[in-house]
């Protein structure tokens, strides 16, 4: 008999934030973009489509200007306090480890997984329109925007939640790429 742990697991914060309409957001996605498609194919995951290599931010200035910015996010959402010896909060220092890019042709999807032992994961839209497939979170029972536990994605669009929690694309089912970024943040100790 096992013991369910899903309070534990799955109730925690998925964070939304859009960048959209920012000065640089349409000139870092073009970039973005053009590193993804010449950077080349990475080995194979639970992407079933075309995926990078893992340390994309360690050769592409694009990866490192947007995993920044997702850092940035990050900080004001702690998912737990540390103290010193008296008693005084420390913040607790973030850093990527691993950024990759994804593209999604009409047929492709990722299977549902997780990114434990990372704190945090994130996916960010370089391209997408609004009927593209989204982001699932297929055990949230209670999710606030949509009753089916997804979220859809916008060009400028971070997606940000605890790595620990299941997620998955499903089929692709529009004609054109289905572009986007995503990583994992570990504490910086």
């Amino acid at each position: 008999m096992g013991v369910s742990w899903d309070y534990f697991t799955e109730r925690f914060p998925v964070k939304v934030r859009s960048i959209e309409g920012s000065a640089g957001m349409e000139a870092l996605n073009h970039h973005l973009e053009k590193d993804i498609r010449e950077s080349g194919q990475g080995a194979l995951s639970a992407a079933q489509c075309y995926r990078t290599h893992w340390k994309m931010h360690k050769s592409y200035d694009s990866f490192a200007l947007l995993n920044n910015a997702v850092l940035d996010f990050a900080t004001k959402f702690p998912l737990a306090t540390h103290t010193d010896e008296k008693g005084t909060p420390k913040e607790i220092p973030l850093k990527v480890l691993e950024s990759w890019g994804l593209i999604y042709k009409k047929g492709d999807s990722t299977d549902t997984h997780t990114h434990w032992p990372a704190l945090w994961s994130y996916c960010y839209c370089v391209k997408a329109c609004e009927k593209c497939v989204p982001l699932e979170f297929p055990t949230f029972d209670y999710w606030r925007a949509k009753e089916d536990g997804s979220v859809s994605h916008k060009a400028g669009q971070i997606i940000l939640w605890p790595a620990w929690i299941t997620h998955k694309v499903s089929e692709q089912k529009c004609d054109h790429d289905r572009i986007v970024v995503s990583g994992n943040i570990y504490t910086d100790l």
